[in-house]
């Protein structure tokens, strides 16, 4: 809309407050908050549905347009809608804090012994990657197809979540290997299928726990203090497993589908950018992942044999970390200790004025 002929337009600083007055929508976002004391969490979920809106019907250049936009209002006499303009333009920093904690989630991993074999075989010159670019999977990692061309090789896929990269291989059996990729993407439905051979895959340990902590919350309650979520090594099931520890932290019975309502709120600890990771406004990749999860066939035995796969993987490479960090690849952190397993990461608090910013817990 052309607003240069509006006798409102000499008051306005930002370009935007005549859009945020005159647009139905974003108007009735900014009524219904307007004059209403919020917390933290609250504004930033605020903050994140005006920011949906405004990108999804304007180009909005510059993320100091809420302060503008709120000077301008008063100026135009819009007083509380002012104040909660200006209260959400005190999330910037928030915003800023929660994208150094979601882009440093796995940095206290350090390459386990997958990383390694993953290195050593790609290195290998009769290892080949197909020239198609990954493909996203539905639990937040990459999926891109090879062939090893030596004695026990054979067609491959290599599984790369942001925690850990792991070769799978399949032998000279390429049907499966084409299912078995094709399975893992949005359209995909029904219950998970691992890959060959099962005991191999981190992948499908990680998802037997899952599977398992769903359907049963004593299984839930009996290995959450034996994990912490960067045990979980694609951001998909990182963002379930934080999910369910946080329906546990209420001290109510909690049923599986009350997972599904849960956990697309946790995009608004999510930086915008990376949402399509997750399939975008609403995550509905991991909705469509936690589905499958909770119809993916598990036993006590599975879910034990699971939780003890990963137990040891992860304290070889803790333990091993001085030798782990001497072979890793340029540009991977070294190991540190982890964060303490057994509860939900909170919500972070930016440093407030006058005080020094700590170190960033991970979300």
């Amino acid at each position: 809309m052309d607003y240069d002929d509006d006798p409102r337009r000499p008051l306005c600083r930002s370009g935007l407050t005549l859009e945020l007055l005159d647009d139905y929508v974003l108007n009735g976002i900014l009524d219904e908050a307007a004059g209403t004391r919020r917390g933290l969490a609250d504004l930033l979920a605020l903050r994140r549905q005006l920011d949906r809106a405004i990108r999804s019907r304007i180009t909005w250049p510059r993320e100091h347009e809420y302060t503008l936009i709120a000077g301008d209002m008063e100026r135009l006499g819009w007083l509380e809608h002012a104040a909660t303009l200006r209260d959400l333009a005190g999330t910037d920093q928030l915003i800023s804090h929660l994208a150094r904690q979601w882009d440093g989630r796995y940095q206290d991993r350090g390459p386990a012994i997958q990383d390694l074999d993953t290195d050593r075989t790609l290195a290998s010159e009769h290892t080949e990657l197909a020239d198609a670019d990954p493909v996203p999977g539905i639990d937040g990692a990459m999926y891109r197809r090879g062939y090893i061309d030596a004695a026990g090789g054979g067609h491959i896929i290599l599984v790369q979540g942001r925690g850990l990269s792991e070769l799978i291989r399949f032998g000279h059996d390429e049907t499966t290997c084409e299912r078995w990729a094709a399975s893992r993407g949005p359209l995909a439905a029904g219950p998970l299928d691992p890959p060959p051979p099962v005991l191999c895959s981190r992948t499908w340990q990680e998802e037997q726990l899952l599977a398992a902590m769903l359907s049963d919350p004593a299984t839930l309650a009996r290995y959450r203090r034996q994990f912490p979520p960067g045990t979980f090594t694609a951001d998909s099931r990182y963002e379930i497993y934080c999910t369910l520890l946080e329906l546990a932290d209420t001290s109510r019975r909690w049923y599986p589908w009350q997972a599904g309502n849960r956990v697309a709120a946790r995009q608004d600890q999510i930086p915008a950018s990376q949402l399509g990771t997750y399939g975008g406004d609403g995550m509905p990749w991991v909705r469509t992942y936690l589905d499958r999860l909770t119809a993916t066939t598990w036993t006590p035995a599975a879910a034990a044999a699971a939780a003890h796969t990963i137990t040891t993987q992860d304290r070889a490479f803790r333990g091993g970390a001085h030798a782990i960090d001497a072979e890793r690849p340029a540009g991977r952190p070294a190991t540190r200790p982890g964060p303490s397993p057994g509860s939900a990461p909170p919500l972070a608090r930016p440093p407030q004025p006058g005080e020094t910013a700590g170190p960033v817990p991970h979300l």
